[in-house]
């Protein structure tokens, strides 16, 4: 309802603006002629001119809302059985209310995925028996415009739809009666697998509903798509068949992330090298020179040094981020004292915080216990977020920075700003890979990555990462660390007591490698 609140005050501030503006400049011309003419000629002309200025203006504000209602229609369409040629709607076409409107759209779309998803399994009948005469099921698989397969408790599908087929390049025959792994090959940005999910609720549930996000597939003709994916459990339905799963075809969106990603990542590679003498030759300058400069001269220095640190942390989630896809993200897990590594990090934060006029808060806990982490990939978690926090907060207001023992197994660090905060219907995406809100996109530069690849680390160290927030009030940040002690069992017999982790890009199902 928010959303709906802001769409309403933004159309009728913008009725509104306009209006004034065209009486003003009608009321102003008419006044204006009337010092030359008849004033009853006068008025006519401003009158003539207030009635074509009205229609222009009606022609300029009615684009922006046709967009939306146009954009909300394609949605509509797009997962509707009468016009499933109906290409999916592109958010950068709406002019006013862009977040109102793609929450709408992604509304439409979970309706449209429950609603497949409720029809399938159902009773027993022919259209959901993969016995049933080839006519008779064809007249089923008609119905959906999305691409969904039923899936009895074997994992075998004994129903799809044709846009199923369709999206997957073969026919009913190279469909039904597969091995669902065995026609779509998943691969998944974390542990949180369909075969995990399935087995969880074949253990606890009667009936569950899941929805993926990215979700890559390997087709029977070798091509990678990658898509959201919805499915739907239940257990011993009557039909014989427990599972549904519906896709969203995303490969056109995705892929395009993913290929500025990898060209992005070829760039800053070559950056490496100029970054890192540049960066030293600042810290020669500091060290040999600082104290021969003037106030003004020490500004700039101080300036200089601080977009160095700001770009070589650009250059390092590239880089984590290229590591991370390829699976190639090893993290060696060492005994640490949590307060020299946090107190670390925020020394060179401090800089960064001064330059913009802002003040970074350290209530750190005293006899905290020894933590297990990776002092180079949790500095760029720290500095992710406290970036952030400076960026986000377009006041003098402090950040407070806090870490204190959880319990025996965990070692919790919260950063609070006092910032612009997030709305709720963007909480959901904040660590979500590329995401940006287009509100704040062109004030505050980002690439939209230092969050997932924070989340990724945490995860990778065991950990949890959250956020709390209130817009225009600000938000917390949080995170856990594993104490060492938890961990310890896991230690390899090497004199440094490493313990491996992978921050995982891709995983795939265990099915997929079966005998």
């Amino acid at each position: 309802m928010d959303n709906l609140k802001a769409y309403r005050n933004y159309v009728s501030v913008l009725s509104i603006v306009w209006h004034i503006l065209i009486i003003s400049a009608s009321a102003t011309l008419a006044y204006a002629l009337s010092v030359i003419m008849e004033p009853r000629i006068a008025i006519f002309i401003g009158l003539g001119t207030l009635a074509l200025l009205t229609i222009i203006a009606s022609f300029v504000l009615s684009k922006p809302y046709v967009s939306a209602t146009e954009f909300l229609a394609r949605a509509i369409l797009h997962v509707s059985s009468e016009r499933a040629d109906t290409p999916a709607p592109n958010p950068r076409s709406i002019k006013a209310g862009r977040e109102f409107m793609e929450r709408l759209a992604s509304y439409v779309y979970d309706m449209s995925s429950r609603s497949v998803m409720s029809s399938y399994p159902t009773a027993k009948s022919d259209a959901v028996n993969k016995n049933a005469p080839n006519g008779q099921a064809q007249a089923t698989i008609k119905d959906s415009p999305l691409p969904f397969f039923v899936i009895d408790s074997h994992n075998v599908i004994t129903n799809a739809s044709q846009t199923a087929m369709a999206f997957l390049g073969v026919d009913a025959d190279g469909v039904i009666g597969k091995n669902i792994y065995d026609v779509l090959k998943f691969s998944f940005s974390s542990d949180d697998t369909l075969e995990n999910w399935l087995r969880f609720s074949a253990e606890k549930s009667v009936t569950s509903m899941r929805s993926w996000d990215r979700v890559k597939i390997l087709t029977p003709a070798e091509v990678t798509k990658q898509v959201d994916m919805s499915a739907r459990f239940s257990k011993n339905d009557s039909s014989g068949n427990e599972i549904v799963i519906v896709l969203f075809d995303h490969s056109e969106k995705y892929g395009r992330d993913d290929g500025g990603a990898s060209f992005v990542s070829m760039a800053v590679h070559e950056l490496r090298t100029p970054l890192t003498i540049m960066r030293g030759y600042i810290e020669v300058f500091e060290e040999e020179i600082t104290d021969k400069l003037d106030p003004e001269q020490k500004e700039f220095l101080r300036n200089l040094s601080v977009q160095a640190q700001q770009l070589g942390s650009f250059v390092g989630n590239i880089q984590n981020l290229a590591r991370i896809e390829a699976n190639a993200l090893e993290l060696q897990l060492k005994q640490d004292n949590w307060a020299e590594v946090l107190n670390s990090a925020l020394n060179d934060m401090d800089m960064r915080a001064k330059v913009r006029h802002k003040e970074i808060i350290r209530k750190i806990d005293e006899d905290l216990p020894m933590v297990g982490v990776d002092r180079t990939t949790i500095y760029e978690v720290l500095v992710n977020i406290i970036e952030n926090a400076i960026k986000y907060t377009h006041t003098d207001a402090t950040i407070i920075v806090s870490t204190y023992k959880k319990d025996d197994n965990w070692v919790e660090t919260t950063i609070q700003d006092h910032g612009i905060g997030i709305p709720d219907s963007l909480l959901g995406h904040v660590f979500d890979k590329f995401y940006r809100s287009h509100r704040t996109s062109r004030s505050v530069g980002g690439t939209g990555l230092g969050l997932y690849i924070s989340k990724t680390i945490i995860e990778a160290h065991g950990g949890e990462i959250w956020v709390k927030t209130k817009e225009g009030v600000g938000s917390t940040f949080g995170f856990t660390v594993p104490t060492y002690e938890s961990i310890a069992s896991e230690a390899n017999s090497s004199d440094n007591k490493a313990i491996e982790r992978s921050a995982h890009g891709w995983i795939k199902n265990h099915t997929l490698y079966r005998g």
